[in-house]
């Protein structure tokens, strides 16, 4: 029972720990779509928090990914994944559960959830989706941020 107890004191105060980091994002996406907000931790360089925003009438399911900005040798780069996230009921989760998000709801989370700082660059999330009824991903990606 004490175990328990000092469990659920070191859950807390982690989440405590990660609140205070959080940015202001948007809540709001466009009608008939699925939003992706970015934005860089408080006080965790390296961090940043994604809210993605359901706005579709059906459930969408998938993945989240980081991505960074990988400058090319002779001229242009591209977008390179980083590390692929599944959201299930809320919670980010290292790839291995899934994304679920209900119509109208969000759901937002620090990235990396590892809470290990990412090197410095250019930086996008990008979640992958399906809604209930279809067999294509869709996906949209946030605005970039730049980090330190």
């Amino acid at each position: 029972m004490l175990l328990l107890l000092l469990l659920g004191r070191a859950v807390r105060a982690q989440e405590q720990q990660l609140s205070a980091s959080r940015p202001s994002l948007p809540d709001q996406g466009e009608t008939e779509a699925v939003a992706v907000f970015i934005g860089k931790a408080l006080d965790r360089p390296g961090v940043v928090w994604v809210r993605v925003r359901n706005c579709v009438q059906e459930h969408i399911a998938g993945e989240l990914h980081l991505q960074r900005w990988k400058k090319g040798m002779l001229w242009g780069g591209e977008w390179r994944a980083v590390e692929p996230y599944r959201l299930h009921g809320g919670a980010l989760m290292p790839v291995g559960a899934g994304l679920l998000i209900p119509p109208g709801e969000g759901s937002e989370t620090p990235v990396p959830v590892s809470g290990q700082s990412v090197a410095p660059g250019r930086y996008r999330v990008c979640p992958q989706y399906r809604m209930s009824r279809q067999d294509q991903s869709q996906g949209v990606c946030s605005a970039e941020v730049s980090l330190p």
